[in-house]
């Protein structure tokens, strides 16, 4: 199983023989070793994670895997290299546990396998997702044939009936909003001085850039992002607006103050 799932990740990324990958990406061409500045590090990282995930059979599958092994030990990138390599296991791991455990899955898997291995998978032909998507993501089979019909159905899930007022309806001053946001360090390149912070901030966000990343999050907020971008101020800002229309509307008395706790959580233990 585990050579199945290796020929389909090469399909998916990285084909043989001129074809095209099913993704549209081929690893190989942004895997360059000898380019060592740090935006092209953490891209060769990236490719020599797929091209791992396409097996020994790949060509290039032996200084991939010497590129991850020796970047591991490398400041600035180990953490990120070390993440790669966990991630390529579990997901390996997994792959050939479900398929193991799961008969359907398997033969699905072995489907997908001929086909990307057949005649109909070749240059300018069209493919259509579902075959794909019957391992990888079976929510999304049928979607692009039938797009409205699932915006509808998914539509229909979510309606909400009313059946009746609440008599004793909640005021403004009852409501608690709560936020937790995800705070991580600047980028790189981002001057940390010309920041309106206390100079002890600035000087404990310096520290902590040249720590080990110990928390992961869904896209945390990078520390300097300009406001217009800042999903903290974006959210706070229109939870602002939502008040003032129901302000404007009188359904929340003028002078009421909407209480919101908002919660931190890091990235880095010296931005704690």
């Amino acid at each position: 199983m585990i050579t199945k799932f290796h020929t389909i990740v090469r399909a998916l990324c990285d084909p043989a023989e001129g074809k095209k990958a099913l993704t549209g990406i081929h690893a190989c061409r942004q895997f360059a070793p000898a380019e060592d500045d740090r935006i092209s590090v953490f891209r060769n990282l990236n490719a020599a994670f797929l091209i791992s995930l396409c097996g020994p059979a790949h060509p290039a599958f032996q200084t991939a895997e010497k590129y991850l092994s020796e970047k591991q030990g490398t400041r600035g990138c180990k953490q990120a290299a070390a993440f790669y390599v966990q991630a390529r296991e579990l997901i390996t791991r997994e792959f050939v546990g479900r398929a193991r455990n799961d008969k359907a899955f398997a033969q699905k898997v072995t489907a997908l396998c001929d086909w990307v291995q057949g005649q109909e998978y070749s240059p300018g032909r069209a493919v259509n997702p579902d075959q794909v998507w019957e391992v990888f993501f079976p929510e999304g089979v049928g979607l692009l044939a039938d797009k409205e019909g699932h915006i509808r159905a998914l539509r229909e899930k979510r309606i909400i009936s009313i059946e009746h007022l609440n008599p004793y309806p909640m005021t403004a001053k009852e409501l608690l909003f709560t936020a937790n946001a995800l705070l991580t360090v600047p980028p790189h390149d981002l001057e940390i001085e010309p920041l309106h912070l206390p100079a002890r901030v600035r000087k404990g966000i310096e520290q902590a850039m040249e720590e080990d990343q110990l928390f992961w999050y869904d896209h945390p907020v990078q520390i300097g992002t300009n406001l217009h971008k800042n999903e903290i101020v974006y959210g706070l800002r229109e939870l602002n607006r939502a008040i003032a229309f129901e302000k404007k509307r009188k359904t929340i008395d003028g002078r009421t103050k909407v209480c919101c706790v908002l919660s931190v959580s890091v990235t880095h233990r010296g931005l704690r």
